[in-house]
């Protein structure tokens, strides 16, 4: 650039660290969007129907370009692992209700894995919930043989952060994968549309089950704090990292969900309710797949809650969860053996 035409990243509202939109050839990201589709198709045929929320395997995908590549796959999930999961946003508020594939903890266990849910909080701040995770994961590093941190939404925020403040510990050593379901890695225009109404309300609503913390978590989801945050840091080489995206299609969406998925479709494109789908892939990730279910759906069971106060988050939230877990735990099991 000419230097009599140079701007200041400072002067420019709204940008941080120099970024740019690329199609996915031309990224890090490595495009497993068939073989998990096959590994997941095979596990519906095989056990879907025993489950509940069952839909064909078609229903679980937003996008069916790699149908044709369906092939069956014999595979099994080597065992055990130690399944460490970290909610998003607001998660600690709706812990009693449901916390990320709790409808498969019961299940999991009984197939010999150790699930583990970090009490990050819910209203704090990536950099914090970041220091709770590294904590929790150094007084459990005897404890963990081999771990898989499944993030949830901002979850994968505060994963990312976590790793890449302590890339050198020595309990990073026992994480073998990171996947990220719905994860905001690039940030959501949502959180910059939030802040006002967050400030205003949530920040200092007295939840009964989860204090303010430092009222950072929705700053912490703004396109300029994760983008200057991925610039910044360096993720550990050793831990294989996927991504899995929600897209919904024909499923459905909450109602609460609703107004921000349309103003984030008018604007932006495809998403979740909550993320866009270009913005929830981590760096140098195995990309799984596109997820025909809202932001909450292919994560949290609310569908299965008995509580009252879960009633409103019902609507559209069924997924075939169970099914979805264990195709991550085969994939990423296969590619670690």
């Amino acid at each position: 650039m000419v230097g009599g035409c140079a701007i200041a990243e400072q002067d420019i509202p709204g940008v941080s660290s120099p970024a740019v939109l690329l199609p996915l050839r031309y990224t890090g990201v490595i495009d497993s969007r068939s073989e998990f589709r096959r590994t997941l198709c095979r596990i519906n045929a095989e056990r879907g129907h025993s489950f509940p929320d069952y839909r064909s395997c078609e229903e679980i995908f937003s996008f069916s370009e790699y149908q044709a590549a369906d092939q069956p796959t014999n595979r099994k999930a080597s065992c055990c692992y130690s399944l460490v999961f970290v909610p998003g946003i607001l998660g600690e508020c709706v812990a009693e209700i449901a916390t990320p594939f709790s409808d498969s903890y019961d299940r999991l266990r009984k197939l010999g894995h150790r699930v583990y849910v970090i009490p990050v909080k819910g209203r704090g701040s990536s950099a914090s919930n970041a220091q709770i995770i590294a904590q929790y994961l150094a007084q459990r590093e005897q404890e963990f043989d081999r771990v898989i941190l499944i993030g949830y939404s901002k979850g994968v925020s505060d994963i990312l952060d976590a790793l890449g403040a302590n890339s050198d510990a020595a309990w990073t050593r026992k994480i073998r994968a990171v996947v990220s379901v719905a994860g905001v890695v690039s940030g959501t225009p949502a959180a910059d549309r939030a802040r006002g109404l967050y400030d205003t309300v949530f920040a200092g609503l007295p939840w009964p089950t989860c204090g303010p913390g430092d009222k950072g978590g929705v700053d912490s989801l703004t396109r300029k704090e994760r983008l200057d945050s991925l610039s910044k840091i360096q993720l550990p080489r050793h831990i294989k990292y996927h991504s899995l995206v929600a897209v919904p299609r024909s499923a459905g969406i909450n109602p609460i969900l609703a107004p921000f998925h349309l103003l984030l479709s008018k604007e932006y494109g495809p998403n979740d309710g909550q993320v866009l789908y270009q913005d929830a892939v981590i760096p140098d990730s195995h990309l799984l797949g596109y997820l025909n279910g809202d932001h909450w759906a292919v994560a949290l069971p609310f569908n299965r809650s008995s509580s009252l106060q879960a009633i409103p988050l019902k609507i559209n939230n069924a997924f075939p969860r169970e099914v979805l877990i264990d195709a991550i735990l085969e994939f990423v099991s296969e590619k670690l053996d």
